[in-house]
């Protein structure tokens, strides 16, 4: 008879005098296998899924256990003494937590106040160029940065600057755009005259640079960073995607610069492709770049990443070399003459391990001459979340819509006697941000893996009154938020008598 799920199987062989009973069970039952003693008394209990204090009265063995809080059916237990086995069951239970607790009567406070045009940025960290989050010491995934613009007539102006993550755009305090800071530029639309701008940034984790050697401090940054532009007109800059390759035989083929350029030869490439088959290889690649307005005096050729190893080329003349991947780097093109056609870019590129290629997207810039903004401040974090003061009602608040705010508000949890609850934030319909229960961060939101809710551990929680407070970069509504049952991993606590005779 083999062993089940439920009950193990039991042999006894005699050897000499004594009696030797061995029992024999599957992996899931040994988990839930006790091996316990009490009053010079050694029992086995097969079948809990723990077994706490123990004492014997009246003829029966008293167990405290913990069993789950939900528990469809009903457990078949055996208790195995020094001479026999006894069975006995724990009925199936469907625990009394509450499926949700209702989140009501919410504060608010603006969470975007550091873009007024009069806020106190005394305290910033102020640069001639923006830098990147955590510059001053501040490790949240938000910030704010400050500067001024002088505008020269009104029309449509492109502000350059390189990036991480999310951003969004103030003019004199007023909400103006939402962009993808990677995309390292913004176009809006300005007035003549003097403007204060305030970027909110914001992120959702770094890049674990897994296999990657080398200095850490310029990889992956979040936020602002580098040389700020602006100008009229715009956008400026374009991803290139008509990418074709061919395979070269050897490393040194670089030294006969790039073969002509004829689709008989060439094959169509899609960036992020491996055309190495994960071995050892080198490879053409090529792309023409159309030809610019009339004015461009520069045209920026922006690599996010190559793998692993590239020469540059441009019209078939070598301009540059740069080694390693999951690096950016760019290469310029200012000759007036070559600026008045097409461009032919071609890269060498050498792999020696994994998949190799043109990994990232390229992008061409052609912003030319344009005004450096300069004078920047920074502050990070989203504020102060736990503040006591700045809070009112809800309902009261004419809000501001798609910018950061804070809510809070108070919740009583059910009677748990004799029972573990477990209770999760979930956050539906907000955008991006973070959550404190009785001031302690649960963490961020949306969760990178597949969960809709944030758990909150029981330590945290206390018998009646909690407080939650909620940080919303987008300024979504509140009001479907709510406090939701984790019933699978609820647990109930209690005791169990085992006659003994």
């Amino acid at each position: 008879m083999p062993a089940t799920a439920e009950m193990p199987v039991e042999y006894t062989f005699n050897s000499g005098s004594q009696t030797i009973r061995v029992l024999a069970m599957n992996h899931t039952l040994t988990d839930k296998t006790w091996i316990v003693g009490i009053e010079g008394t050694s029992y086995i209990i097969t079948g809990l899924n723990y077994v706490g204090d123990l004492s014997v009265k009246n003829g029966q063995l008293k167990v405290t256990a913990e069993t789950p809080l939900i528990q469809n059916a009903g457990q078949k237990i055996m208790l195995y003494t020094d001479g026999k086995g006894i069975a006995f069951s724990v009925d199936a239970q469907e625990g009394n937590q509450p499926r949700t607790i209702s989140l009501t009567n919410w504060q608010y406070k603006d969470a975007s106040v550091n873009a007024a045009p009069n806020v106190n940025a005394s305290s910033w960290l102020k640069s001639k160029d923006p830098q990147p989050m955590g510059a001053d010491d501040d490790i949240t995934a938000d910030a704010w940065y400050r500067a001024s613009l002088n505008i020269t007539s009104n029309g449509k102006y492109t502000l350059q600057v390189k990036g991480g993550g999310r951003g969004q755009a103030f003019i004199d305090g007023k909400p103006a755009a939402k962009w993808k800071l990677n995309d390292n530029e913004l176009t809006i639309n300005l007035t003549k005259g003097k403007h204060n701008l305030a970027v909110f940034a914001a992120h959702d984790g770094r890049d674990k640079l897994a296999a990657y050697l080398g200095p850490i401090d310029e990889v992956d940054s979040k936020g602002l960073f580098g040389n700020a532009l602006i100008k009229k007109g715009g956008p400026f800059i374009s991803e290139l995607s008509d990418w074709y390759f061919t395979r070269a035989n050897k490393k040194y083929d670089v030294k006969q610069g790039p073969p002509a350029f004829d689709t008989s030869v060439y094959k169509k490439y899609k960036i992020g492709n491996d055309v190495f088959n994960l071995k050892e290889g080198y490879a053409w690649f090529h792309i023409t770049i159309p030809q610019q307005p009339a004015g461009t005096s520069k045209l920026a050729v922006l690599f996010k990443s190559v793998d692993e190893n590239a020469t540059v080329f441009i019209n078939g003349k070598q301009v540059a070399h740069h080694d390693g991947w999951n690096q950016p780097f760019e290469v310029n093109i200012t000759d007036a003459e070559t600026l008045k056609h097409p461009v032919d870019l071609t890269l060498f590129i050498e792999n020696y391990s994994n998949e190799g290629g043109i990994d990232q997207s390229v992008k061409i810039n052609a912003i030319g001459d344009a005004t450096a903004v300069i004078n920047w401040q920074l502050k990070g974090g989203p504020g102060d979340a736990q503040a006591v003061q700045g809070w009112t009602k809800l309902e009261a608040v004419k809000q501001v819509k798609n910018v950061p705010a804070f809510y809070r508000t108070i919740f009583s949890l059910p009677s748990s006697a004799g029972s573990t609850f477990i209770w999760r934030f979930d956050p539906d319909g907000l955008g991006h941000g973070s959550v404190w229960v009785n001031g302690h961060n649960l963490g961020r939101y949306p969760e990178k893996l597949d969960m809709k809710s944030l758990y909150i551990p029981e330590c945290w929680l206390k018998p009646g009154v909690n407080q939650v407070v909620v940080y919303d970069e987008d300024g979504n509504s509140i009001n479907k938020t709510r406090i939701v049952a984790e019933g699978a991993a609820g647990r109930l606590i209690k005791e169990i008598s085992i006659p003994l005779n």
